[in-house]
């Protein structure tokens, strides 16, 4: 379900994010403390989402899955142009499911529920990069680009070129 439909889940979800950020390094702050890091993160990713449940922009456009009271899974689609790519593209970014949930193919629903929000808005493609999980997605469909570096780890830059959902008979 759209977060915009859902924002009671704003919280946690940036509670998540900035937990998953602050692990992975993704931010230029990395000498703090981790919890001070994910504090100030989350406080950057909540005014993120809260901007995103006041736009009427198409992007970016989070989904959010949840089972009973509990938060188990989310990502993101959003336009911007990326130390990766030269054009503003579309992006999955901040795929998340809950350790408990994986392997049931949620990530994949979130990310077939995104990939056809993209087709209809007429982009060519959507990039993501995994530092991990180039595997997972190819076996989704989507194609390597070119591996990089991205906050001195190497990164694999992957493509689903969304013509295919366009001329897939429905």
């Amino acid at each position: 379900m759209p977060l915009r439909a859902a924002p009671q889940w704003l919280p946690e979800l940036a509670r998540l994010r900035a937990h998953e950020r602050a692990r992975e390094g993704l931010s230029a702050n990395l000498a703090a403390g981790q919890a001070a890091l994910e504090a100030e993160l989350e406080v950057e990713l909540k005014v993120e989402l809260e901007v995103e449940l006041e736009g009427t922009a198409s992007t970016p456009f989070t989904l959010v899955a949840h089972r009973a009271q509990s938060l188990v899974g989310a990502a993101t689609l959003r336009r911007q142009q990326g130390l990766l790519a030269c054009a503003k593209s579309l992006w999955l970014s901040e795929l998340w499911v809950h350790p408990r949930t994986r392997g049931q193919g949620l990530g994949a629903a979130l990310i077939a529920s995104l990939l056809k929000q993209a087709a209809q808005s007429g982009a060519p493609e959507v990039l993501l990069y995994t530092r991990s999980h180039r595997d997972y997605y190819r076996r989704l469909g989507w194609q390597l680009v070119r591996e990089a570096m991205l906050a001195g780890q190497p990164v694999a830059l992957l493509s689903y070129p969304l013509a295919r959902l366009r001329t897939a008979p429905s």
